[in-house]
């Protein structure tokens, strides 16, 4: 071992300059091998990897840790199963991710499987596949050497919602509610209860856990959770006010028929034109005139009125504009871009100014399913909010807050992620 070498690869890497780190384990990598210690080869591409995924350079990545995976006698393998599910999961293979998190939670000597429990619940969501997400966070929230239970607990929730089982999902969240966490996630928690609590119709438990999550003031609801507040307060409002929980419309009823003049047609050779005196005859001459005349003045009357039609219509493209709305419309690019998705084709045409690997990263949370129904939408000028809920093939609902952003006419996605804010990074 060149120990000079070896220090100063990891001290790059101890103190974050993972681009020098880089270069000097690769550098330390491609010298004699010979020199090696056993387990040494395995711990180099192991840190190579590390660097490398820190870069977001994931196919390089995975072929790190499988180089590593192939020392023998380096004894982390299962730390690397749990990295190279990590970055498989980033470049969308999720099903081999699963794999790998598989071989890290069957190795006994494996001491935080948590993490690989917790991976694994991430992956099998994104599959669509929340029953087994929801084994799989249950283990990690069991694991005794898991600093952060409450964490899994929630994710537990969103899988139990995913189901359809929002009772389970209300002890989920009440459970985590239990632990010690910071106050950002606890407010995230307290929502997502509240919105447990209204799918279960126990309004007045809801409305207690929304006023929960805002208490301290540094909490926003997001638009599917403020919608469900919004709904559980009016229930109770109508519980106790039926009165004022209704709203009377009155419709007016028109009759539409023939006017009296028009009932009795004459005969079409009934004009009359022969019996009329000369005298007659000059009045109605002079009575065409005054009609031409008139008939002169149609075309500029006719050019004004569309004229007038088109400056309302810029008023009104306008106003639309600065009330959010546009060509295609938020809603239409979103089923679009998970239409695309579901069959494999690219969406960055529905994305802004984003690189390849971002767009990936983002969508990897999205299951491939077009059954997609728009929840709400929050509109400015510039920037809009859309809520959408997909029902996954193998089963239950995910729900996304989609960010949009103004492209021209229309708007084009800047970021996806689960609806509950609560949802494990990848």
């Amino acid at each position: 071992m060149d120990t000079t070498k070896f220090a100063t690869a990891q001290k790059a890497y101890d103190v974050g300059d993972y681009p020098q780190a880089l270069e000097e384990f690769l550098n330390y990598a491609q010298g004699d091998s010979t020199s090696f210690v056993p387990g040494e080869k395995g711990y180099i591409h192991h840190m190579i990897g590390n660097c490398l995924i820190k870069d977001k350079k994931f196919d390089q990545a995975i072929e790190a840790y499988r180089t590593a995976l192939g020392d023998a006698e380096y004894p982390r393998h299962a730390a690397i199963n749990v990295n190279l599910g990590m970055a498989l999961s980033a470049i969308r293979d999720h099903e081999t991710a699963v794999l790998c998190f598989e071989q890290a939670v069957g190795d006994s000597t494996y001491e935080t499987p948590h993490k690989a429990f917790s991976a694994m619940g991430n992956a099998l969501l994104k599959l669509g596949r929340p029953a087994e997400a929801g084994v799989a966070y249950r283990k990690a929230a069991l694991d005794e050497n898991n600093p952060d239970p409450a964490r899994c607990l929630v994710n537990l929730g969103v899988c139990f919602m995913a189901l359809d089982r929002p009772y389970d999902a209300v002890e989920a969240y009440v459970t985590a509610l239990e632990f010690d966490t910071a106050a950002d996630a606890r407010n995230k928690t307290c929502a997502n209860l509240g919105q447990a609590y209204v799918a279960t119709g126990r309004m007045r438990e809801a409305v207690n856990a929304f006023e929960a999550a805002l208490k301290d003031g540094t909490y926003t609801l997001k638009d599917s959770a403020l919608l469900d507040y919004d709904h559980a307060r009016a229930s109770i409002e109508i519980e106790t006010n039926p009165e004022r929980g209704l709203d009377v419309f009155e419709q007016e009823q028109y009759s539409v028929g023939i006017s009296e003049e028009f009932k009795v047609i004459p005969p079409p050779d009934d004009t009359g034109f022969f019996t009329l005196s000369d005298a007659e005859i000059d009045a109605r001459g002079r009575s065409m005139q005054r009609k031409e005349r008139k008939l002169k003045n149609v075309g500029l009357k006719i050019f004004l009125v569309f004229a007038l039609l088109i400056l309302l219509l810029l008023v009104a493209a306008g106003f639309a504009y600065y009330k959010g709305y546009g060509w295609p419309m938020q809603e239409q690019v979103v089923k679009d871009m998970f239409a695309a998705y579901a069959v494999d084709e690219s969406v960055a045409d529905y994305w802004a100014d984003a690189s390849t690997s971002d767009i990936e990263l983002a969508m990897a949370c999205v299951g491939k399913t077009a059954d997609v129904e728009i929840n709400s939408v929050s509109r400015t000028m510039t920037d809009s909010e859309v809520v959408a809920t997909a029902t996954l093939s193998e089963g239950g609902q995910l729900s996304y807050n989609i960010s949009m952003g103004r492209d021209m006419l229309g708007w084009k996605v800047t970021n996806i992620e689960l609806d509950f804010a609560s949802y494990p990074d990848a």
